[in-house]
């Protein structure tokens, strides 16, 4: 994830938890968990995978999470009891890292003020959890970790990390959950640049999609029907073509065209990922989860039904279903 990514998800789940108390927590892998706020909007999920670190809301069923979960981990089991009472003051994301602290205040056993801050380090190699006091000093963490500002007993500090690690150099890891092999995505990295200019793209008809225009010049397609879909990804889409879905519901492919190697903007992904939720059976839900990835991480198993795909490696946007854009 980076910057801007962090920052936006931020600024939405901000407004939807502030106030929460959190309540039962979900062990969904051995480094990533999943937070009950009680709240319609879904469970805060938050990843310490080194190779795909994640925060952002997701909507599942009680009993799908129980059986996806695995037993409390150390950290997990310190972390429900130390804001067992606590409320939820802030989110903030620190300002020259990919670092965002949850701060939480409320009364300890002896009905005391305490003060309790869960740090979620989305910084790649270093990804990371840690539980601070109102010292700021670590109390607990997910994962061992070195240097100063890591360690338990230490004031906290991502810098020393970071200078150290970058995301880029993060090597393959293979999620516990899915069997999948991820890699930090390289090739994505949603930064605004230069659009395609519709005016080099000749027009064509393409049978089963709604085509539309991005902010940015960029063509967006999208499938009607769970055939129109195959199609669309294996026969039309091209392997660096931005290819979208709404996470954990049915819908229509979504594939961005990029006829060059260069980053498919970050308003560009907006759009498109808007586009993926109206087009789902999420589209009537205030904020859905999207995935995105390049087309060419996208596959079929053979004999799976039509529409249905699998991904090797994708990010997560969470947006408002709409769409905003201009349709040709």
């Amino acid at each position: 994830m980076d910057d801007e990514i962090i920052k936006a998800i931020v600024a939405e789940i901000e407004a939807l938890l502030i106030g929460r108390a959190p309540g039962k927590i979900f062990q969904l892998g051995p480094l990533s968990l999943a937070i009950d706020f009680r709240s319609r909007d879904g469970y805060l999920f938050i990843s310490a995978d080194p190779g795909l670190p994640g925060l952002y809301l997701i909507k599942r069923r009680v009993r799908d999470l129980e059986r996806q979960s695995i037993p409390l981990t150390q950290f997990a089991l310190a972390l429900r009891k130390e804001l067992a009472g606590a409320s939820l003051n802030s989110i903030e994301k620190d300002s020259t890292d990919r670092v965002v602290r949850f701060q939480f205040a409320g009364q300890d056993e002896l009905d005391q003020p305490m003060e309790r801050t869960l740090v979620a380090q989305l910084t790649g190699r270093s990804a990371n959890l840690f539980l601070l006091n109102a010292r700021d000093s670590i109390t607990h963490q997910l994962r061992p970790a070195r240097g100063a500002g890591q360690q338990i007993g230490d004031e906290y500090g991502p810098g020393a990390r970071r200078a150290l690690e970058r995301e880029r150099g993060a090597s393959p890891t293979r999620d516990s959950q899915t069997g999948e092999t991820r890699v930090p995505d390289r090739g994505i990295s949603p930064t605004v640049r230069e659009g395609v200019s519709r005016s080099k793209r000749k027009p064509e008809k393409i049978p089963g999609v709604r085509r539309y225009v991005s902010s940015d010049g960029f063509e967006i397609l999208v499938g009607r029907t769970s055939r129109d879909n195959d199609h669309l990804t294996f026969k039309v889409a091209k392997p660096n073509d931005l290819w979208l879905h709404a996470a954990d519901y049915g819908g229509s492919h979504v594939v961005v065209r990029n006829s060059t190697r260069k980053d498919v903007p970050h308003r560009t992904i907006i759009e498109a990922a808007q586009l993926a939720a109206q087009f789902s059976q999420a589209r009537k839900d205030p904020k859905v989860d999207v995935h995105f990835t390049q087309r060419k991480f996208v596959s079929k198993s053979k004999g799976a039904a039509p529409g249905l795909v699998r991904m090797t490696r994708f990010k997560n946007i969470t947006v408002a279903p709409k769409e905003a854009v201009e349709r040709i």
